[in-house]
């Protein structure tokens, strides 16, 4: 699953009607699939960025890897990750180094 997801983030908005099964990846037990899942939505363009909402709750995850993922996948979400500028600047006071960094 996750080479399939780092293959359809290269792919970029032409994964855009994949954007339903990529979300459902969100909620997998395995976090290099959400991670993964993120990459590709962001490269989904306007269609993955109807998903920033979902993404950001993913910033609070207990997963520091998948709060470094979900902060960089709002990054490259355009006006709709732009609208969680907020959350984003709450990290920076992120108990873990690597989110912080």
């Amino acid at each position: 699953r996750v080479a399939a997801l780092d293959a359809l983030a290269l792919m970029g908005e032409d994964i855009a009607e994949y954007a339903d099964q990529i979300y459902d990846l969100f909620m997998d037990r395995s976090l290099p699939v959400k991670a993964s899942a993120l990459k590709a939505m962001a490269a989904a363009g306007a269609k993955g960025e109807c998903y920033a909402a979902h993404v950001c709750r993913l910033a609070y995850d207990e997963s520091p890897v998948l709060r470094c993922a979900a902060i960089e996948t709002l990054a490259e979400m355009g006006e709709r990750g732009a609208s969680f500028a907020d959350e984003v600047a709450e990290m920076i006071y992120d108990k873990d180094d690597s989110v912080r960094l």
